[in-house]
């Protein structure tokens, strides 16, 4: 007969070994594209990088290694606020422990492996959450780890930083809504404060509006009504909390933001819907076979069979799979809307989108792309839970 110990001991190799998985795959993929593969010259040529990260994390380095805070930048555009510049991430902690301790390229390094272990734990953990077996939530945690959107971060760090919180979010959300109490609203805070701190704006936008929508589909249909309230104030909590968190970089960057060229007055349509990806684009990433072309083709690229699983997801039916079904639900209305918002002006979704609060603040509508992909990777595991009863 066995033993709690023995039960104990089974719960924790079952935690331990998806995430020695994915902390493999994570480290296996960072040493193939720098050191294996190995680009020309160096392993970080793309123009963003080169030009402000890389720069950015020698700076930063440099000063926290000669005990000053970073406040402002003169090595860059002839001089600029630095901590004040959000995607400088001077406040977000896994960014200012690593460049602190280690060289600036190993910094780098050991950042993009931690947030595609971060990526790839918490779509486990969520997945877990929703009523996904073990193989298929890895499976959405592959997925979602390795999508162009997180393989990007290589590039575009802070893009990353924010980009890998998403489950994390959805995750406490989940734990918040379905179950409540206070450890639920301080991981909800943590998690939105780690994604805003990350440095990515436009990224963190997206993220809290899918977080608000995926709360209100929860408790509309797996929470009992009697406990809304209860769940609405710790949600409520858990906002407060975030933005006590994140206070003093929002509020430096918001006062940088008015001063700064684009300000907050918003952009013109046009120059907002600039950098779509058509739709053709989007359908012909869903196969490998189609091909595809155009620079930003890339962030669209579905994984083999994602199309025909995603579609079967319907089949997780009956009373004790309803969470799944809700959810599979969610997330396709998602990954279709997103779709149509990353096609820009060539769909009515991203003007009706551009005349929301905040809508007319940022450009690229291929910037949700890390959405579209999330959403793709948890339907494609959904799929897999019929095939495998």
């Amino acid at each position: 007969m066995s033993t709690g110990q023995d039960r104990d001991g089974a719960r924790r190799y079952q935690w331990l070994v998806p995430l020695v998985i994915v902390i493999a795959m994570a480290s296996a993929v960072t040493v193939h594209r720098l050191h294996v593969e190995a680009p020309s010259g160096s392993g970080f040529m793309n123009m963003d990088l080169d030009r402000q990260y890389y720069p950015n994390a020698v700076f930063l380095h440099n000063e926290l290694r000669a005990g000053n805070f970073p406040t402002w930048n003169p090595h860059q555009a002839a001089g600029q606020p630095f901590a004040a510049l959000h995607q400088s991430a001077v406040f977000y902690p896994p960014n200012v422990i690593l460049t602190w301790l280690l060289a600036p390229e190993r910094a780098l390094e050991a950042l993009f492996v931690l947030h595609l272990v971060i990526a790839g734990g918490f779509t486990w953990a969520l997945g877990l959450r929703i009523g996904l077996t073990a193989i298929p939530a890895l499976a959405a945690a592959v997925c979602y780890m390795l999508s162009p959107s997180q393989l990007n971060g290589l590039y575009m760090p802070p893009f990353q930083f924010t980009e890998a919180w998403l489950p994390a979010i959805l995750w406490a959300v989940h734990g918040l809504v379905v179950s409540g109490g206070p450890r639920w609203a301080i991981g909800l805070a943590l998690t939105l404060a780690m994604a805003f701190l990350g440095g990515h704006a436009q990224g963190f936008v997206y993220e809290a509006q899918l977080a608000v929508a995926y709360g209100a589909t929860l408790l509309a249909f797996l929470t009992p009504r009697s406990e809304w309230l209860r769940r609405l104030g710790w949600a409520g909590v858990a906002g407060l909390l975030a933005l006590g968190f994140v206070a003093p970089q929002l509020f430096s960057a918001l006062e940088l933001a008015r001063a700064g060229i684009r300000s907050l007055d918003g952009q013109s349509l046009a120059t907002a819907s600039a950098g779509a990806i058509t739709l053709q684009q989007i359908v012909h990433g869903m196969s490998p076979w189609l091909g595809s072309d155009g620079q930003l083709a890339w962030f669209v690229r579905l994984p083999l069979l994602t199309p025909v699983l995603a579609s079967i997801g319907w089949l997780a039916r009956g009373r004790a799979r309803r969470p799944l079904l809700v959810h599979w639900l969610f997330f396709l209305v998602v990954a279709i809307a997103c779709a149509l918002f990353l096609a820009g002006r060539e769909t009515p979704v991203f003007e009706w989108y551009y005349a929301l609060p905040l809508g007319s603040l940022f450009r690229g509508p291929f910037r949700i792309a890390f959405v579209y992909l999330f959403a793709t990777s948890l339907l494609a595991a959904i799929g897999v839970v019929p095939r495998l009863r």
